[in-house]
């Protein structure tokens, strides 16, 4: 029998589901997809999404989830994570109480999009998948936590990741993050 969720440092609950960080973007075979969300439209129409002062949504969508699964997210404090287009990925494994996994969901996030991916193994259906994520992560909008994510882009042989600056999201215990950050911009030279 599988772990019980619930004893899994960061996992968290919603909808009869519980969640569990996972870095690795593999389906699970059998596995049916759900059309993606546009999250970054439904999270800018709620009323319960915090005054961001000009920061994107993306940077509230990492300090939320920081804080849902206690830090224990994907990556380190300040991880350079490679991109290909300045964007963050958040995901997780789907499980029943006995541990029983049962489909994922992801977040592709940059400033200028969101979007939430959800796939189920039958007979669980991916939208309610979806619909706890995203229940659990308007639930209480501000809980947040410190949290910080600097992603590059990675390739060399694309003129616009030579010439892209790194952006920083997360939210620092006061302000939300809406920082380039060319002090981890690439040396491209060390790698002629």
């Amino acid at each position: 029998m599988p772990a019980e969720p619930k004893s899994i440092p960061g996992a968290f609950q919603y909808g009869g589901y519980w969640f569990l960080t996972d870095r690795s973007l593999n389906q699970m075979p059998g596995s049916i997809f759900c059309p993606p969300l546009d999250f970054l439209e439904v999270a800018r129409s709620d009323s319960r999404l915090p005054n961001l002062s000009g920061a994107p949504v993306a940077s509230w969508l990492l300090a939320r989830i920081c804080s849902m699964t206690r830090g224990r997210m994907p990556y380190s404090y300040d991880f350079v994570q490679g991109s290909d287009g300045n964007d963050f990925y958040l995901g997780f494994t789907c499980h029943l109480d006995d541990g029983t996994l049962v489909g994922s969901v992801s977040f592709f996030a940059s400033a200028d999009h969101i979007t939430l991916h959800a796939s189920a193994v039958p007979p669980v259906n991916a939208e309610s998948l979806r619909e706890a994520i995203r229940k659990a992560i308007f639930a209480s909008p501000h809980r947040v936590a410190r949290s910080r994510v600097t992603v590059t882009w990675t390739s060399g042989e694309l003129e616009a990741a030579r010439t892209s600056t790194p952006r920083v999201y997360g939210f620092d215990g006061d302000r939300y993050l809406d920082e380039l950050a060319p002090q981890h911009t690439i040396d491209w030279s060390e790698y002629d």
